[in-house]
């Protein structure tokens, strides 16, 4: 990669770039973090040194911070919490404030005041503070409640306003492909070893890889979901990013870029979310859509409909094991989905203005309906009712009512016309991916998957700020 945006501020690291500095210091972390996890008082000596470290790399690039922060967080969020159960301290909770003032700060030494905050992140503000009342008022279990409501909706929209208006894509553009790249290589790992295995590698309190007798990786995080959505969304961005930040990818580095897409789409892959693989798909083409015409477009449909006649043997090879069968094409899951949403349309109708509280839905639903889910509840091919919502809308519906839907879907919508507006196909199709998934699964409320696309949804709006006149134009 084709590096030289180090020098002044890093007068000892003349002469290398700043993806070695996050490999370097990501190197680092993970020491302090294996150290930690095998000697239980260090954890918050850890916790102090990176909180001691990340106040300084922030003032001096917060943009090589955020970049050690998306290659490093899904290990070092695991190994660095304190306590282990109800966790208060957390390696997010420590480095996104710092990442977030070190870039606002940036922004207010550019442009002499604070940078404006656009509608779109207002309304997901908005929504964020809905929650954090409904936990003070409704929720059942506060704890988590709160923790649900400060790492899945406040810090993901701090940390959008901060990249899209303090990231400085000429600086900082080098390091973040680096990051993406050397996650990318090593996401799939621990989600192989589950697969292969049918071992928890990384055991969170409350999670499990079994789903209906059937391995589901969730690798470094507490859900399979998350695991996919965020090895979807990486996906795509390490596709795009080197091509829409004008990062060099050269030499060897060429086979590294594409080992790291490869991990991506099978981190993707892994934990068998049909749904995920087929958005992710819709949204890649996002912007070769907006850019090429008609007979281009039926072209490549009739390309990857040669290409799908091809895959018929390899296709029929796969179709009698228990995996396909059970996760392609048996239909009892879309019946269920089904009943789960009818379930959860009557709990919307309960408390259609407030909602149930934050979190609080399986307790409502339980209490509705009763333990034994397939009794009782609306029924669509004879399959029953989850106690979970599995959609986003419905969850946000029936927990935070409409006084938290509407500031939701606007900031959804809001931040999509901008990426429009910019003409940013790449920021679009990011989002995309992310919300289009949400139509059978609840991934709104992953912290960890909504930190990652404040992350790189902020890193391509960037663009359209911060000087960044000399790189190339969003879409083109």
């Amino acid at each position: 990669m084709d590096v030289r945006e180090v020098g002044p501020r890093f007068p000892f690291l003349a002469g290398f770039g700043s993806g070695w500095l996050v490999l370097g210091a990501l190197g680092a972390l993970l020491a302090v973090a294996v150290s930690a996890a095998a000697f239980d008082i260090g954890i918050v000596a850890a916790l102090a040194a990176v909180a001691a470290g990340s106040i300084v790399l922030a003032r001096r690039s917060p943009e090589a911070l955020l970049a050690i922060w998306l290659a490093s967080s899904p290990w070092l969020s695991f190994a660095l919490r304190y306590p282990e159960l109800q966790s208060v301290v957390t390696f997010d909770r420590i480095v996104i404030p710092a990442i977030v003032l070190g870039l606002v700060a940036k922004g207010v030494r550019r442009d002499g005041r604070l940078p404006r905050i656009h509608p779109g992140e207002v309304a997901a503000a908005v929504f964020a503070c809905v929650a954090l009342a409904s936990v003070a008022l409704a929720s059942i279990e506060k704890g988590y409640a709160l923790r649900t409501a400060f790492d899945s909706f406040v810090l993901p929209v701090a940390l959008l306003y901060g990249v899209r208006t303090g990231f400085d894509v000429a600086r900082g553009r080098t390091a973040i492909v680096a990051a993406s790249v050397a996650l990318g290589l090593v996401l799939p790992l621990p989600g192989l070893w589950e697969f292969a295995t049918g071992s928890d590698l990384f055991a969170y309190q409350g999670a499990s890889i079994f789903r209906t007798g059937i391995v589901r990786p969730n690798g470094p995080f507490v859900t399979d979901n998350s695991y996919a959505m965020i090895g979807a969304t990486m996906a795509l961005f390490v596709l795009w990013s080197p091509r829409a930040l004008g990062v060099k990818v050269r030499g060897a580095a060429t086979a590294l870029w594409a080992a790291a897409l490869a991990g991506c789409v099978l981190t993707a892959a892994i934990p068998l979310f049909r749904t995920v693989i087929a958005c992710t798909c819709l949204a890649a083409m996002v912007p070769w859509l907006v850019e090429h015409r008609a007979r281009s477009i039926a072209r490549a449909v009739l390309v990857g409909l040669l290409v799908g006649i091809a895959s018929l043997p390899a296709i029929l090879a796969v179709s009698g094991t228990s995996v396909f069968r059970d996760r392609i094409v048996d239909p009892s899951s879309g019946f269920s989905r089904a009943a789960t949403y009818l379930a959860g349309a009557d709990i919307v109708g309960d408390r259609p203005i407030l909602g149930v509280g934050l979190t609080n839905y399986h307790e409502y639903f339980v209490g509705k309906f009763g333990d034994a889910w397939y009794v009782e509840v609306e029924t669509v091919g004879d399959e029953g009712a989850e106690s979970y919502p599995h959609n986003n809308v419905l969850s946000v519906w029936a927990e935070l009512g409409l006084i938290g839907l509407v500031p939701f879907a606007a900031a959804g919508i809001m931040l999509a016309g901008y990426c429009w507006r910019c003409r940013d196909v790449e920021a679009l199709g990011l989002m995309a991916a992310y919300a289009l998934p949400g139509i059978t699964l609840v991934t709104c409320y992953s912290a960890d998957l909504n930190l990652t696309v404040a992350t790189l949804a902020g890193v391509l709006l960037a663009r359209h700020g911060c000087g960044t006149d000399s790189l190339p134009r969003p879409g083109s």
